[in-house]
């Protein structure tokens, strides 16, 4: 894989340093990045940190940047996934580059960048010339902002749920919002200044709207849209408006059907499938803040367990209700014009529908401002049509899953949940998922079930368009989705001790990578094996397996190694020692499954102990690159 490496405010002497690279500048006469706050308050706090804000604020307007020059091989997704990720290496001028270096900075900011994007980022930094503040980004204002109560920064879209938000943090506090918004133009822009202004004709001085232009210069045409790292540059910015502000809180309100954004087909995997707002993004954001900034700053998102139906049901018992016709949802806004504000084909376009509907909220959001109506309208063949049969079905099998089936479909998923909560535990984590999921299932069988009803005529007359949703559904009893996820949902089923039908987990395929440089073990799902007698034990253990795989052995014939062998070569002291090892780590390895997976998977998933011959990992185990699995 190619890797795309992007020289940013170096100096000219810097710059000899390096072979080829494209250059980026935020400053100086070479200027083609750009950076502006505008309305932010003219009193400046004085922070500590100001300088390594700063750098925080121009190192996310970077990966920005560069996430947008280089495209990812055009619009075709036969290899959706692995072609789709890029390798970058970035060189960066930054004021203090040996604070940048620190490890536990420097990893957090890799670490929050990869997983937002879920492509491969290389940092160096070198010390800037001529540095500018924070100030040269800032278009200040006089405002008479009320902050008594304390003051929240939340990022602001103009789309239903970030306006939903407002309206909710404004009736749940006395606190002064800051609205974040960034500046593309157009309709987006004139909907942003609509919404803002209302608010603060109805809440006074507890309203600030901040406008935020940032990425390439006119003069520098983007060559990739899909902008993965868009998330990472606007949280930067918020952080810094929330230093500027003093604010404890910054908060991204979106409903947590999307926020998890589980894969449901195979049109929406892989870079495609947004984490701006995924829980361990925002875990990982505000580490890096801390670690930034050095204040107690708190960022969630509210209504991470609320469907985008529930989260319309409360704005429809605002007065407020009536501007939800002023939002936009729309992800295709070059298309769009007034009249059509939304194109009825996107992912939001159809979550935004079947919420307004099920929320009995249609008046609020006209069927005529859509281009395809989302149940009536024709939908030409192609990965649109998929994908908007892909998201109908998965929503009305989620109701049918158990909760082993949840978390052994969605394993890996699962896995970046139950680790993204502190202070929860994994089962009550999960189980909120699920409950959240199901009620998101309910809600659209129910409008699929209705519109049934209200369009029997025209059904059975053929009348509606062949390929609209509400007539594929109707002639199909449920079309046929994706077949990798259709092949999830239909295990067979088996009965648990409980006397609960469950999914057949036997066959439960178990991902692990071996983490040399740590000395730990990681499997997808669970928080990672530590200790350097469990690394041993595994890499003895997966060092057979993958010759077993390799030698196309069949799954009944992988060897085993007695626990004398294993102990001699993990470097435990003795068979005794080694077989409690083995033990430890198998009574772990059960509780962290029953923890995920209740009522958990069998004590062999991981490490077989095959009677009379030793211990082996299971055939079922799949041995994968560490990075493959963080993707994952």
């Amino acid at each position: 894989m190619a890797e795309h490496l992007f020289l940013c405010g170096l100096s000219t002497a810097q710059r000899v340093n390096y072979n080829g690279g494209r250059e980026l500048y935020l400053h100086g006469p070479q200027r083609n990045v750009r950076l502006r706050l505008d309305d932010v308050r003219s009193q400046l706090v004085k922070v500590e940190s100001e300088e390594l804000l700063t750098d925080l604020a121009e190192i996310a307007v970077y990966v920005f940047a560069a996430d947008c020059a280089v495209p990812r091989g055009g619009m075709t997704f036969k290899k959706v996934g692995a072609d789709w990720r890029r390798t970058f290496r970035l060189v960066i001028g930054v004021r203090h580059p040996g604070m940048w270096r620190e490890p536990e900075r420097f990893d957090a900011l890799r670490e929050v960048v990869q997983f937002l994007s879920d492509e491969t980022w290389h940092f160096e930094f070198v010390d800037l010339a001529n540095a500018p503040m924070i100030q040269a980004y800032l278009g200040l204002a006089n405002t008479d902002a009320d902050r008594s109560g304390g003051t929240t920064v939340m990022l602001f879209s103009g789309g239903l749920d970030s306006f939903a938000g407002a309206i909710h943090e404004l009736n749940t506090s006395n606190r002064h919002i800051v609205l974040v918004s960034r500046r593309l133009g157009g309709l987006t822009d004139e909907c942003q200044r609509k919404l803002a202004t209302d608010l603060k004709k109805l809440y006074g001085g507890r309203v600030t709207h901040v406008g935020v232009t940032a990425g390439l210069t006119k003069e520098t045409e983007a060559d990739e849209h899909t902008q993965r790292t868009r998330s990472f540059l606007f949280a930067a910015i918020a952080i810094v408006a929330a230093a500027i502000e003093e604010s404890d809180r910054l908060r991204f309100y979106e409903n947590g059907i999307m926020s998890v954004n589980l894969p449901i087909a195979t049109e929406v995997v892989g870079a495609r499938a947004s984490r701006s707002t995924h829980p361990r993004s925002l875990l990982l954001l505000g580490q890096l803040a801390r670690l930034v900034w050095g204040g107690g700053i708190k960022i969630d998102n509210p209504f991470i367990w609320k469907t985008k139906v529930e989260v319309i049901r409360e704005l429809m018992a605002r007065p407020e209700r009536d501007s939800i016709r002023l939002t936009l949802s729309c992800s295709h806004t070059r298309g769009i014009d007034k009249y059509k504000t939304h194109c009825g084909k996107c992912a939001q376009c159809i979550q935004r529908r079947i919420s307004t509907l099920g929320a009995g909220a249609a008046d609020q959001d006209p069927e005529e401002a859509y281009a395809i109506d989302l149940l009536r309208g024709a939908r030409q063949d192609g990965e649109a049509r998929q994908m908007a049969i892909g998201m109908i079905s998965a929503a009305v099998d989620f109701r049918r899953l158990s909760e082993v089936g949840f978390a052994t479909t969605f394993a890996s998923e699962f896995g970046w949940l139950t680790d993204s909560f502190p202070g929860h535990s994994p089962d009550e984590v999960a189980r909120n998922f699920i409950a959240m999921f199901k009620r998101h299932g309910d809600a659209v069988r129910e409008i699929f079930v209705n519109a049934t009803k209200e369009h029997a005529a025209a059904l059975f007359d053929k009348t509606l368009p062949e390929s609209s949703l509400l007539r594929t559904w109707y002639e199909s009893a449920g079309p046929e989705m994706d077949e990798t996820y259709r092949a999830k949902l239909e295990r067979p089923a088996v009965e648990a001790p409980n006397g609960n039908v469950i999914d057949e987990i036997e066959t439960f395929v178990v991902l692990l990578a071996l983490d040399e440089k740590r000395q730990r073990v990681l499997i997808d799902g669970i928080a990672p094996i530590d200790g350097p007698t469990n690394y041993r034990v595994i890499s003895v253990l997966a060092k057979r397996h993958r010759e077993d795989r390799e030698a196309e052995r069949l799954p009944e014939n992988y060897r085993t190694i007695r626990a004398a062998e294993l102990a001699h070569e993990a470097s435990v002291t003795c068979d005794t020692a080694g077989r409690q090892a083995v033990s430890r780590l198998r009574g772990r390895l059960t509780r962290e499954f029953a923890a995920l997976y209740p009522p958990g998977l069998p004590q062999d998933a991981v490490i077989e102990n095959v009677h009379g011959k030793g211990y082996r990992l299971n055939p079922n185990v799949r041995i994968v690159d560490q990075n493959e699995l963080a993707r994952r």
